[in-house]
């Protein structure tokens, strides 16, 4: 639990003399205590606790004997005994003093029994006698119980699990997952022994580990310009994981100071990666005489955030932002608004840009640092903090918290728990209220069909719910691209492939396409616009035997007229294919109804009709041989067919 805040650290016991039981003692028992107040104060415990013993024997309703004895052994950290003599004061004098009913609260506390701990604050309060900031403290400490009995009655699910691979004997700590959850990210600390030294010494290794088949292999040590010294981790990444942030520390003039580092992938291929010197990041993001670490970037790569020990913030480790600017230059550095006057540390954003998990000892929280996580509301502030729970949090330090893109597993690295080695990363299923926002992660390759690269690609994200569009650049020079979107609820979209001299290609993605439950790839092959040349259609399905088109052919199709709108001198056949289920002739029928159809809709949205014609061809054309139903499906389709360009 938390360290209370406590107004009686310092307590002459010789003060221990009013009280309000108006009791005659006797003179020998009284003798007793006042050598017993005098041996406290002395810090002979001991001594003092055989002596209060003997005025009890002499008076055995001696409240102040029982209080004197009950602070003792507070003081002695016994809080057992420490209660029973407490206890034993209010039942031989209820209103003996407020301050009984304090250190009764006070002992609860410790022993997690907060309702109890709430009565006796209740009756504390009930002394006429008490200061204004007395009345207030305890109606904070109040607040303060009914937080601890909420959080630690309604325990969230947690099973941590030491991630496989990544966990040997050695440290693994200040760890970071790549957005697309391929690669982790870590920092290893190892006894070096190798042939040659004269002894052995322990070093730490920045170190990447990359996801196979569902598994993370032991990982690597991270080639130059990584590795030149010591003291380097706490990881991010940019969306594309071609940019890299990390906390960097070294002694300069005697004093040991964290700065934050960039580099960029340079090259990679399967066996092989290159990356760019590292640059230290200038003013406002660092500064010489605080320390800056734990960088968190934003899925769109134009907002860091980051901790900092600076002059002029609220606390001893805030939280700050900065923006970048059309030049790549970070700027307008701002304070967060969850800081506190205590520490905020180890943020991380998630690719929702939304969800921002960190660690607080100031807070509401049951450790010195605890888990939180905060939304951000329609105005870009960020929410109440709002803890993650027990037993997530513990009386211990808790940091270092992330959460995969899909956000469905949460991470931390700890040496509490018995893991393979002393500092592990570990994993668990993140309960559904401190889940991040949901989103659409797709990354791939657009190229052209002989596997040339292209220029110019512009992949759009369409929100068939919003109507919003998010516009994704492809790199020319390797054809690949990646894009986060986030998902309300049944939300579809249509991802399409815009270049030009290029046909129309779209995938469609409903709210309830397994694309949605991890990041995925999502590649496509550009066909140039040829005449005589068909180019399918994707994702216009009817229903058995049907031809009326559904919303989502309908989304299909608007998108697809906009592609006729920009290449106005383009002229159509749309073509229907069915499987060979069914006698042929209705096959054929119902091949031209459905082509019919989708030339319908096209008129009305605004294609000239001299642009369009269609046809049914019925099963006389399948792609492939109809002997399975995922050959069939392959068959069903709907083709544009260029007849001028």
């Amino acid at each position: 639990m938390r360290v209370l805040i406590y107004i009686f650290l310092s307590f002459n016991f010789t003060l221990l003399a009013q009280d309000n039981c108006n009791l005659d003692v006797e003179a020998a028992a009284k003798k007793h205590f006042n050598k017993a107040k005098r041996l406290a104060d002395g810090l002979r415990y001991a001594e003092s606790i055989h002596n209060i013993k003997k005025a009890l024997e002499l008076q055995s309703n001696y409240p102040n004997a029982y209080f004197l004895m009950g602070r003792i052994y507070e003081l002695k950290k016994d809080m057992s005994n420490a209660k029973f003599y407490y206890e034993k004061t209010i039942e031989v004098c209820p209103m003996h003093s407020p301050l009984v009913y304090w250190f009764l609260a006070y002992a609860e506390m410790e022993d997690k029994s907060f309702k109890q701990a709430i009565k006796y604050l209740n009756s504390y309060l009930e002394f006429l006698s008490l200061s204004e900031e007395s009345k207030l403290m305890a109606r904070e400490k109040i607040k303060l119980c009914e937080f601890y009995y909420n959080l630690y009655s309604n325990p969230v699910p947690f099973n941590p699990q030491s991630v496989k691979g990544v966990c040997t004997n050695d440290d693994e700590y200040l760890s970071a997952l790549s957005p697309d959850n391929k690669y982790a990210y870590f920092t290893r600390r190892r006894v070096k022994n190798e042939v040659g030294m004269l002894r052995s010494e322990t070093v730490e290794e920045f170190t990447v580990s990359t996801k196979k088949d569902g598994k993370f292999d032991e990982g690597k040590k991270m080639p130059y310009p990584f590795n030149l010294r010591s003291n380097e981790g706490g990881p991010c990444l940019s969306l594309d994981n071609k940019e890299l942030f990390l906390t960097i520390c070294a002694v300069e003039n005697g004093y040991k100071n964290c700065d934050i580092y960039c580099a960029t992938k340079i090259y990679e291929d399967e066996k092989y990666e290159e990356w760019s010197d590292l640059k230290r990041l200038k003013y406002p993001v660092n500064k010489s005489d605080s320390w800056e670490s734990q960088p968190t970037l934003s899925s769109d790569g134009n907002t860091l955030i980051f901790s900092s020990t600076r002059d002029g913030g609220l606390g001893g480790s805030d939280l700050y932002s900065v923006e970048r600017d059309e030049n790549g230059s970070w700027v307008n550095l701002k304070s967060l608004n969850i800081n506190t006057q205590g520490n905020e540390k180890s943020p991380f954003l998630h690719v929702d840009n939304q969800t921002l998990y960190f660690s607080s000892d100031t807070h509401l929280g049951l450790g010195g640092l605890d888990i939180f996580y905060s939304k951000k509301d329609s105005l870009d502030n960020w929410q109440k903090p709002v803890n993650i729970g027990y037993p997530i949090n513990s009386v211990n330090d808790d940091l270092a918290f992330f959460v995969s893109a899909d956000g469905v597993t949460a991470y931390f690295s700890s040496n509490k728990l018995n893991g393979i080695g002393g500092w592990d990363l570990y994993e668990f299923p993140l309960y559904d209220k401190a889940k991040p926002e949901k989103v659409l992660f797709i990354s791939g390759q657009v190229k052209a069909e002989m596997g040339e690269l292209l220029s110019n690609a512009i992949l759009e994200i369409k929100s068939m719910a919003t109507k919003k569009v998010k516009r994704i650049d492809v790199n020319p020079e390797n054809g690949k691209y990646v894009g986060v979107v986030n998902v309300e609820k049944n939300e579809d979209f249509l991802v399409t492939v815009k270049i030009k001299d290029y046909a129309f290609n779209s995938q469609y993605i409903s709210s309830n396409d397994r694309l949605f439950d991890k990041p995925a790839d999502l590649n496509f092959i550009m066909k140039s616009i040829t005449e005589g040349e068909s180019f399918r259609i994707n994702n216009i399905y009817f229903e058995t035997d049907e031809y009326d088109l559904n919303i989502q052919a309908k989304n299909v199709l608007n998108s697809f007229t906009e592609f006729m709108l920009i290449n106005p001198n383009i002229c159509v056949e749309i073509h229907g294919h069915t499987d060979n289920v069914g006698d042929k002739k209705s096959n054929l029928e119902l091949s031209d109804k459905r082509a019919q159809m989708v030339h319908d809709y096209l008129l009305k949205a605004g294609i000239s009709s001299f642009r369009l014609s269609y046809k049914g061809f019925g099963e006389d054309k399948p792609l492939i041989v109809n002997d399975t139903e995922e050959n069939r499906a392959i068959n069903r389709r709907t083709e544009f067919f260029i007849l001028k360009k």
